[in-house]
């Protein structure tokens, strides 16, 4: 078991960072400082609290405790951080959730692929076209699964593919005859 520290920064307004850490607090507080003259200098990216930092001013940021808990993991750390997350989300300026479980990042990514789905299109597509020795192989590769994929298919959704190619069939009957 480890002891884990959870911790918010604050500014003279209600925006707060929260982290955890398993070294003390002041120690980790001027680890944010110092990442923050990094990141001034472009040397490192990015981090929530470095907003509280250029709207207050460093000199105006403190850290106070919030809770300590034996973990034993990180993950388990990650879990109590995230609950607390949680309870403050409307005041929270981290730019990540601590923990995300798995069925979140796959409804994450669900959201993702449903948002960027012309994108990911058009990348499928030129892959195919820049890659054709590649879709050989794997076609080559993958036959038989394929066949049987499709074969599943057919069965499933027989009389579905018969309408429609009832409807091709009648709707290019009528066009000849014109």
């Amino acid at each position: 078991m480890v002891l884990f520290r959870f911790y918010r920064i604050v500014g003279t307004g209600t925006d707060e960072y929260i982290g955890s850490t398993k070294q003390t607090i002041q120690r980790r507080f001027c680890i944010h400082k110092a990442l923050y003259r990094s990141f001034l200098s472009e040397k490192t990216t990015n981090c929530g609290s470095f907003g509280l930092f250029k709207i207050y001013g460093v000199e105006n940021c403190k850290i106070e405790l919030i809770s300590e808990l034996e973990c034993e993991s990180k993950k388990e750390a990650r879990m109590e951080e995230r609950r607390i997350y949680d309870e403050r989300r409307d005041i929270i300026v981290n730019l990540n959730r601590p923990y995300v479980s798995v069925e979140e990042n796959k409804e994450r990514v669900k959201e993702w692929c449903q948002v960027n789905k012309d994108k990911i299109k058009d990348y499928k597509k030129e892959f195919y076209l820049d890659n054709p020795e590649y879709n050989k192989e794997w076609y080559q590769s993958n036959s038989e699964s394929v066949l049987e994929q499709k074969k599943e298919y057919y069965i499933a959704n027989r009389n579905k593919i018969l309408a429609r190619q009832r409807e091709k069939y009648h709707a290019n009957k009528a066009k000849s005859i014109l």
